[in-house]
């Protein structure tokens, strides 16, 4: 389905529910002293080439500078936030007016120089952790999302799932 005007809202509830199923996820369900799952996230809005690659495993990808940019949103942000650029932010207060977008500041974003940054939270949490509150949580698990077609001979409809996996679990494929 087409979804023009309303990717920047669907980008951040999906980031949302991501990290609330991420909360209430064990770290060892054997040892539940051990806390929760806790991750970060980040995204952009603009443009993007996407692609099957490979040859033996076929895998559809996206790149792009608002790829590149996304992915910069992530290691910059912190432990149970989502972070997005201005543009995002901007496409997101239109898209969904209800949306609680909070400016975090000037971020030094590696490739990109400084750049201010949103964060994006669930209307029924508090504010986000100041950025010495952050880090003092414990640190997130690093996780790199995989696009891959979600069955095979790949669907004529492009349907996609997106895989977090650990970079041990990347290179077994």
């Amino acid at each position: 389905e087409n979804q023009p005007d309303d990717h920047a809202r669907r980008m951040a509830l999906f980031s949302l529910g991501v990290q609330a199923a991420a909360a209430e996820t064990l770290v060892d369900p054997d040892d539940p002293a051990k806390g929760h799952v806790v991750i970060r996230a980040g995204f952009d809005s603009g443009p993007l080439v996407g692609n099957l690659v490979g040859h033996r495993t076929k895998k559809y990808t996206v790149f792009g500078n608002t790829v590149n940019t996304a992915s910069r949103m992530e290691s910059t942000g912190l432990p149970l936030h989502v972070q997005c650029t201005k543009r995002a932010a901007d496409l997101l207060r239109v898209q969904d007016p209800a949306a609680v977008v909070e400016e975090r500041g000037a971020v030094q974003v590696k490739g990109r120089g400084t750049m201010i940054t949103f964060f994006v939270r669930d209307q029924g949490r508090p504010g986000p952790l100041s950025d010495s509150q952050a880090e003092a949580q414990p640190r997130a698990v690093p996780l790199e999302p995989q696009l891959r077609r979600t069955s095979s001979p790949p669907p004529l409809d492009g349907t996609l799932e997106v895989v977090l996996a650990s970079p041990a679990e990347l290179s077994s494929d």
